[in-house]
């Protein structure tokens, strides 16, 4: 009898938990003046070198061969994760794909960043979600060649953690880009 009057003591405390935590997931929606997006150790740069071109997107393949993640360079040193596109990612790799956006997504800032190319190096930096506002994601990698970059490492919150297997990006070219202006990358 008394195993029963725990039991449910316990599972009243997790879901008073669960509550908590669902609640706190939207704390940046109920507190906007608390929540801030972690900085930026990047500062925003116009692309000017040229090695990659910027009239399209890059795309790379994800570890199953159904899925690709697509990211947009713009030359104003602005980036767009778009993310992993599933359901058609052979159209992304021939480049005839044009995105279905967000509503939000010049007013959400997870998935921008910016991006710098020093000699052959590459580092991104894009926010992503975090309890109360976003947290940077950085990307380390180089240039191959024109129109390819890989990526190496990825940095999260000062952590490095290298790839087993390093992510190259391939360029398509492209008629339909989104906007680079948002709120929040001046």
């Amino acid at each position: 009898m008394k195993t029963r009057y725990i039991f449910h003591g316990v599972l009243s405390v997790l879901i008073a938990v669960m509550a908590f935590l669902v609640q706190a997931c939207s704390l940046e929606a109920v507190l906007p003046d608390v929540c801030e997006n972690q900085e930026f150790t990047l500062e925003r740069e116009n692309y000017t070198a040229g090695q990659l071109p910027l009239n399209g997107y890059y795309y790379s393949e994800n570890d199953t061969s159904t899925a690709v993640d697509v990211v947009y360079l713009y030359g104003n040193g602005v980036v767009y994760y778009y993310g992993e596109v599933t359901d058609a990612a052979d159209i992304v790799r021939n480049g005839n794909w044009i995105p279905e956006l967000p509503q939000n997504y010049q007013t959400n800032p997870i998935d921008w960043g910016l991006f710098q190319v020093n000699n052959e190096q590459l580092d991104i930096q894009t926010w992503y979600p975090g309890l109360c506002g976003a947290f940077v994601l950085e990307l380390k990698g180089a240039v191959v060649k024109d129109s390819l970059f890989k990526i190496t490492t990825y940095i999260e919150q000062g952590v490095p953690f290298p790839l087993e297997k390093e992510h190259y990006y391939y360029f398509r070219e492209s008629n339909f880009k989104p906007d680079s202006i948002n709120l929040f990358i001046n």
